[in-house]
């Protein structure tokens, strides 16, 4: 695979290519490390020569307020957020009340206290149950392994 030359790499830069060529550069640079490499050091290193317009920066502006929605709509809407999440707060905090009060949330722990001080795990029983019902399901077949 050649590389590309230093007169191709500017020109492509600067914009002074065909648009073919400038495919054909944009393909070499996704398969060729060593010149995408290259590339990306001279695009770091480069400066433009040229200041930006009074004229284009002002029409940027001009764009850009256009399409971003005016502050005081966005700040509506973010009040109308706090709002809401203040009350699904307050809610959220009225329900844990009223779960502490009823005595659901002592349930739950007493359930997994239970479980925890048990003697025995509950893996071991439910061993203990399935080789009950394979007991259940093909009778005689211990006696014959014994």
């Amino acid at each position: 695979m050649s590389h590309l030359s230093i007169e191709k790499m500017e020109k492509f830069i600067h914009g002074e290519l065909s648009e073919q060529e400038k495919e054909d550069i944009r393909v070499h640079l996704e398969h060729c490390d060593s010149c995408f490499g290259w590339y990306m050091n001279i695009i770091d290193e480069w400066e433009p020569g040229e200041k930006l317009s009074d004229s284009f920066t002002d029409g940027t502006l001009r764009l850009l307020e256009e399409k971003i929605p005016d502050s005081r709509s966005r700040d509506k809407s973010s009040r109308h957020v706090t709002r809401k999440t203040i009350i699904h707060y307050g809610i959220a905090a009225g329900l844990t009340l009223c779960l502490m009060f009823t005595g659901a949330f002592q349930k739950v722990t007493d359930v997994t206290d239970a479980v925890e001080n048990r003697d025995t795990s509950i893996t071991s029983e439910l061993m203990k149950k399935t080789s009950g019902l394979f007991k259940i399901i093909e009778p005689g077949k211990e006696d014959k392994q014994s």
